[in-house]
């Protein structure tokens, strides 16, 4: 799949063209202070990451808004054999507040949970941030560990199907 259109964004696979863009998000000072890594990355580093996860078993999508690139989504570490994948999420600091990100994590989980028929996906968050957690926790996933500063959630398509009711609700979608 290179495209997914649902709940009023689009959500396109990830391409090279993408990555300066992906690495202005990533480098703001808002955004990097949820990451786990809290190091600048350079325009070399990105390409590389880029190489590293452009594959079958990671599925990076790029968040459009009205036409305009907002953020980022994906399913990584997809392994059909257990049925298990990994998602995370990075909505730009001037797009966070809207309801963007439930929209873009609603999107993925259908496809996780519908078309790749996942039984189960995982979400780190760092423990000290406890916006992403509640984030989380309001997609259905359930706290499983913590670890060494890593909050270690994991979600599933009963859990998940009951908050997108609500979620379905709260923000007007379709």
């Amino acid at each position: 799949m290179d495209t997914i259109e649902k709940y009023g964004i689009i959500l396109r696979r990830m391409a090279v063209c993408d990555m300066e863009t992906v690495r202005a998000w990533r480098n703001d000072p808002e955004i990097l202070k949820c990451m786990f890594s809290q190091k600048t990355i350079s325009a070399a580093e990105q390409l590389d990451w880029f190489d590293r996860i452009n594959n079958e078993e990671n599925l990076y999508f790029i968040i459009e808004e009205a036409g305009v690139p907002a953020g980022q989504v994906s399913l990584v570490k997809i392994d059909r054999g257990t049925r298990c994948a990994e998602s995370g999420i990075l909505v730009c600091a001037n797009r966070q507040g809207r309801g963007l990100a439930y929209k873009a994590m609603a999107a993925i989980l259908d496809e996780a949970f519908y078309s790749l028929k996942l039984a189960l996906v995982t979400a780190l968050v760092r423990s000290d941030n406890h916006r992403a957690q509640k984030f989380h926790e309001e997609l259905g996933y359930k706290e499983i560990a913590r670890h060494a500063g890593v909050v270690t959630f994991t979600v599933n398509a009963e859990h998940y199907e009951h908050k997108k009711r609500e979620l379905l609700e709260r923000w007007q979608l379709t």
